[in-house]
């Protein structure tokens, strides 16, 4: 499963995006992932599964075919883990 995470910049929100990513798809104990992370820019065209991103970003994805969840809480595993679920379930991946 390839998951992209991205934020404004590339730097800060979208690293804590990844390790969240992570870390919740670990205590869902899925082991077959590889998750990255960059700038808006750069990851758009990313060849993923799909995106994580924030709610502020859902504006560059509305609309463009690619399949993303969005969350409120970059650091929380519980929203993370019931937003990953919905869309592992959707894609049957």
């Amino acid at each position: 499963m390839k998951i992209a995470t991205a934020c404004g910049c590339g730097l800060g929100t979208c690293l804590l995006l990844k390790m969240t990513c992570e870390r919740a798809l670990k205590e869902m104990e899925i082991t077959n992932f590889n998750v990255a992370h960059g700038d808006l820019g750069t990851m758009i065209n990313a060849d993923c599964d799909f995106f994580v991103i924030t709610s502020d970003l859902e504006k560059y994805f509305d609309g463009s075919g690619k399949k993303y969840v969005s969350v409120q809480n970059v650091a929380g595993t519980d929203e993370m883990k019931e937003k990953l679920q919905t869309i592992i379930e959707e894609l049957n991946l």
